[in-house]
């Protein structure tokens, strides 16, 4: 798969011309990001799923991670065109999840402003699902995001989630799907 960087994804998606602070994200590079995301890989990659048994019932819990994206429902994560810091809160009593996706930086080093919410979460057994609503700026062009994520619980007493993210780039140009996955621990 060829690497594009935010320029080259938005002229090619959308047809259009592409730091964040926040506390999940900061300002990490890109290089600090993909590190982050590895050590998650290495840490969690042999995990089994939570057992529902296993996943909480009360309490809260906070989880802080990356997400990797491509324009490829099978792009290799060793080869995302870009990274973001993701922070979700698990209300395990109300059996909801919600959060941020931000500090969205490509291989290039360029960043795009903005952040994503993570809404309307809902924690059924060892999985979640959620709503992304949000907007990015790319090179000057504000971008409408909206999709979802859905994951599972990992760990014997669910330490990390890892799934996968969908969500359409809209802007002046057009409309152009994205596909990621992230993974974050408590």
């Amino acid at each position: 798969m060829k690497i594009m960087n935010f320029s080259a994804l938005a002229i090619a998606a959308l047809a259009v011309s592409a730091c964040s602070s926040s506390n999940s994200g900061g300002s990490r590079s890109f290089d600090q990001l993909a590190e982050e995301g590895q050590a998650l890989i290495t840490k969690y990659e042999n995990e089994d799923v939570t057992p529902t048994s296993n996943v909480p019932t009360a309490g809260n819990a906070t989880y802080n991670g990356v997400a990797a994206f491509g324009t490829t429902q099978s792009f290799d994560v060793q080869n995302a065109e870009a990274l973001a810091a993701v922070s979700l809160e698990a209300d395990f009593a109300a059996n909801s999840i919600s959060g941020t996706i931000d500090n969205f930086v490509d291989f290039d080093g360029e960043r795009a402003p903005g952040s994503v919410a993570v809404t309307n979460g809902t924690i059924a057994g060892n999985a979640i699902e959620a709503d992304l609503s949000g907007d990015l700026t790319i090179e000057g062009t504000s971008i409408a995001v909206g999709g979802d994520l859905a994951g599972n619980f990992v760990g014997a007493n669910a330490e990390a989630i890892i799934g996968d993210i969908e969500a359409d780039l809209t802007g002046p140009g057009g409309s152009e799907t994205i596909f990621g996955v992230f993974g974050v621990e408590q």
